[in-house]
């Protein structure tokens, strides 16, 4: 049912690797996984458990890739953000905690210039400079100076973007990933 193809002749612009997968963009637009898919991370029914050579996912207006523990995170060409994988923690930013392999769009976010995954949360940024989160809240890693917390083994999270919150009113405009557990936030 899923063909793997080998992309011969195209330019990639983008690739990022999680713990047990990959995820790649080319310079058509279209976004690229393989490796482990025990959470639907690679966009494909999680009946296949691993992809060994790259899948065409069908998302063709993409502009970055990222990828979290067991869930990826694409920016869209217009400026929104699709997410497909794990979502124990809200990391899909969909409103709900349900896994799933087909891309969802996350809730009420547009106009994105900039994406970053940690390990079970997603910063992005807003063409207005405003830095939003979603996902795992345990130790404050949303930034918006509270430790939310919903249904479901009690973890802190958040299941739709929330506003990072300055003290200062500081806006950005990039983000830098150092490690899956935090994240330079920029103003150039």
């Amino acid at each position: 049912v899923h063909n793997p193809i080998t992309p011969v002749g195209m330019d990639f612009v983008g690739i990022e690797v999680a713990q047990d997968f990959n995820i790649a963009l080319n310079d058509m637009g279209e976004v690229y996984t393989w490796g482990q898919n025990g959470s639907g991370e690679l966009a494909v029914p999680t009946s296949t458990p691993s992809l060994n050579c790259p899948f065409k996912t069908g998302i063709c207006d993409a502009v970055k890739v990222d990828a979290g523990y067991q869930y990826s995170v694409v920016l869209l060409y217009d400026s929104t953000v699709t997410t497909f994988g794990v979502n124990q923690r809200g990391q899909l930013g969909n409103g709900n905690n349900t896994t799933t392999h087909i891309p969802q769009t996350v809730s009420s976010l547009t106009q994105v210039t900039d994406i970053s995954t940690g390990y079970p949360h997603t910063l992005a940024i807003r063409k207005d400079g405003t830095v939003w989160s979603w996902g795992e809240n345990r130790y404050g890693e949303l930034g918006n100076h509270l430790l939310t917390s919903f249904q479901g083994g009690g973890a802190f999270a958040s299941n739709v973007p929330v506003k990072v919150t300055f003290a200062n009113g500081t806006t950005l405009n990039k983000i830098k990933q150092e490690d899956p557990f935090a994240v330079n936030l920029l103003n150039d």
